[in-house]
């Protein structure tokens, strides 16, 4: 019988499997292997669907209505385009020469085990090569959610039939079916309707919705006077401030009090007037905010660091695949298993020397995060029980890894304790009055978390019935506020809960569904992979843009928005969609989401953006970038001539001026990619901060900064780069 073929997602993963199974030796064309076992990888998705035009040539005309839409049962699958991998632009023979290696493999193997990620698409990626190859021997799945040496072993002891998972990977290929059709057909349609290149999908639409709303709530927000009532009462020798709670009736339909009138016979004659206060007094405990999933990772660190959200991810798949310091990092799980409970002894040492910290944790408290009924494909992120020297780690790589650490070991502290104490009267109908009051009994995990907590005390009574005297009362003008632009940290968290601003309560309940039991997913669009990419996109193709630290939306990103039809801007599709690949995991054919989104195109088709037009600004919109340092004259961004990346250039460089940078700058084996952000600060005679690689691979903090070089009276742009701190 042949040698068990183990094909892991990545190349990391495969040789913590060889570790784990004692495969040892050197590494020969991808493959390690001894007498028992032969294992190989891939990396990422090695297939992808073929382009429309590779299937048949007359969609290679992108102008013709008649071909739209653009869709094919079973759709067939290519080798992966040229893409970067670990940090390098990989052709597309090095993708074949792999697949063909696995092919060879396939081929000599009765047997093979699917260690692709534990989720759909990670099913789904090792799936496809196996259907690639029409491999039909025996194949077993095993579920790794992390790469340390003990855990592989323990699951390759609970190995499953592959056939099992089979469904949920079918679910994320008729995804990938309707996502091509869904964005290749509307996005044809709007570019052949309003004569411009534009692009439509599943989630950056309604993901470029919410930021248009947002920004016209700003704009069109008028200041509105209303009213507010408070009253100092003397009550024991103190003097505390009651607030006034207008009852609904008193509202009248409103949220706040427009009508001064209405509070001024509340107001008046009121002093000296004798009131019943209840007080109530208890002890409130505040648990530990769960493990990290990526997002909230992605968000704190945007919040706290000013990370962007991909640089984030790619931080963490840094943290995970080189140094083995932490589980899967693609999860949207924030809840644990009981053997990570059972493990934590073992593990809770380990991160504290890591860090080099003597935080009293307690391995015997039972968080509510260790709950096998919440976890399903994923758990949350957490470290691995790996010694660690941070030194050698990048600053932003140990500001992520530390972050995660500190989740995972204020679960194992005290719960943050307040006495909190409430007070209440009325005198009539209209309302009530409140007073509130605490004060931290036990910091708890709130210690560690390097906040501080800044507390105005106040007088605090016990829970009873008390007599209080008014003393005086204040009627006080105050002014509506718009809503707060977002930031990549808000508007990724609005993404995980776009269920809140959706009115149909029947999408507004599907959606909800889908992410029953999952913590900090509350009726979302996208996953947790794929988010902060929609984001770049949608930066990148000029529909929003970044200012400062807020999101918001472009001339061209506002009048597409209102273009495109309520359910494409919506997340409805989203929850349709879902509905549909839920069947599908039951064991319906793939394809039937595909007919799904052909039907709804053409409900579209005839109607959609006809008649309509952009305007001469959105048409030809460039931001202003900042000065150019050679001549003065402004900096733009568009695309290169090969059409696949954008530089910035003078817009002088007709008169000659040769002032030019590309968005990706290449130094060795890194690729920094410089944003619209990044590169006002150089105009603006800044340094930017980045992760550098030396030659033999060692990571250093360097700064950049914009380098002209004058040749022959001819000018040269560069980036320069130095070491930071002078290391």
């Amino acid at each position: 019988m042949s040698k068990p073929l183990i094909i892991a997602e990545k190349p990391e993963l495969a040789r913590s499997i060889a570790e784990a199974l004692g495969v040892e030796g050197n590494e020969i064309d991808g493959v390690l292997e001894n007498n028992q076992y032969q294992i190989v990888s891939a990396f990422g998705h090695l297939l992808q669907l073929k382009e429309p035009e590779d299937i048949d040539e007359k969609y290679k005309n992108r102008n013709d209505l008649t071909l739209l839409p653009v869709y094919f049962k079973n759709w067939e699958k290519v080798p992966t385009k040229d893409r970067v991998v670990f940090g390098k632009n990989q052709d597309n023979s090095y993708i074949r020469k792999r697949l063909k290696k696995i092919g060879v493999l396939l081929e000599n193997t009765d047997m093979v085990i699917h260690a692709g990620d534990p989720d759909d698409e990670g099913q789904l990626l090792i799936d496809e090569i196996l259907q690639y190859f029409h491999y039909h021997g025996k194949v077993l799945r095993v579920l790794l959610n992390d790469n340390l040496k003990e855990n592989i072993q323990k699951q390759f002891q609970r190995l499953e039939e592959n056939s099992k998972y089979m469904p949920i990977g079918n679910a994320a290929y008729a995804r990938q079916m309707a996502d091509m059709c869904f964005g290749v057909s509307h996005s044809r349609l709007a570019s052949i309707r309003l004569n411009k290149p534009l692009t439509i999908g599943r989630v950056q639409s309604p993901t470029l919705n919410l930021v248009v709303v947002r920004d016209e709530q700003i704009e069109r927000h008028e200041k509105r006077k209303y009213y507010a009532l408070s009253s100092l009462v003397k009550c024991q020798n103190h003097k505390i401030r009651f607030i006034f709670q207008p009852s609904k009736e008193f509202l009248d339909g409103e949220d706040k009090v427009f009508d001064r009138k209405k509070l001024e016979h509340l107001y008046d004659n009121k002093k000296g007037k004798e009131v019943h206060i209840h007080f109530q007094s208890k002890i409130q405990e505040q648990q530990p905010p769960l493990p990290y999933n990526a997002t909230e990772l992605q968000a704190d660190m945007n919040g706290k660091y000013g990370y962007s959200l991909s640089e984030t991810l790619k931080i963490t798949q840094t943290l995970r695949d080189k140094y083995k310091a932490i589980t899967y990092n693609r999860s949207d799980c924030q809840y644990l298993k009981e053997e990570h409970y059972e493990e934590a002894p073992h593990l809770l040492p380990t991160i504290l020397k890591n860090l080099g910290e003597s935080i009293p944790v307690d391995p015997t408290i039972h968080a509510r995060c260790f709950d096998d009924k919440k976890v399903s494909a994923h758990h949350a992120i957490i470290p691995q029980n790996r010694y660690l020297d941070l030194t050698q780690l990048s600053e932003k790589e140990k500001n992520v890894y530390v972050a995660i650490c500190l989740r995972y070991l204020i679960q194992f502290l005290s719960n943050l304790r307040k006495n909190v104490c409430k007070g209440r009267f009325h005198w009539d109908e209209n309302g009530e009055w409140e007073y509130s009051s605490s004060y931290v009994i036990d910091q708890g995990y709130q210690r560690y978390l390097k906040k501080e907590m800044n507390e105005e005390l106040q007088p605090f009574f016990n829970t009873g019935e008390y007599v209080g005297v008014i003393f005086s009362m204040e009627l006080e003008e105050k002014e509506t506020n718009p809503p707060k632009r977002y930031t990549p940290q808000t508007l990724i968290k609005d993404m995980c809960s776009i269920s809140k601003y959706v009115q149909d309560p029947k999408i507004k309940s599907i959606l909800q569904a889908k992410d029953k039991g999952k913590e900090g997913e509350h009726g979302s669009i996208g996953t947790v992979a794929t988010r902060a990419d929609i984001i770049d996109k949608l930066l990148k193709r000029g529909y929003l843009e970044m200012k400062g630290k807020s999101i918001q939306s472009t001339t061209l990103g506002k009048e597409f928005c209102h273009m495109l039809p309520e359910e494409i801007k919506s997340p409805d599709t989203t929850a349709k969609w879902w509905l549909m690949q839920e069947e599908i995991k039951k064991g319906k054919d793939p394809n039937l989401l595909l007919r799904l989104v052909v039907q709804d195109f053409l409900i579209h088709k005839e109607t959609a953006y006809k008649g309509q037009g952009l305007s001469k600004q959105a048409m030809t919109e460039k931001e202003d970038i900042g000065k150019c340092p050679i001549c003065g004259k402004p900096v733009y961004k568009a695309k290169s001539k090969n059409k696949k990346d954008f530089v910035y250039f003078c817009s002088g460089y007709k008169e000659g001026c040769s002032f030019i940078v590309s968005e990706h700058f290449k130094r060795f084996n890194d690729v920094i990619h410089i944003t619209d952000h990044k590169m006002k600060q150089l105009l603006n005679h800044k340094t930017i901060k980045e992760s550098l690689t030396t030659k033999d691979g060692k990571q250093y903090e360097a700064r950049l900064s914009l380098d002209i070089v004058q040749v022959n009276g001819k000018y040269y742009t560069n980036l320069k780069v130095n070491k930071s701190n002078g290391r």
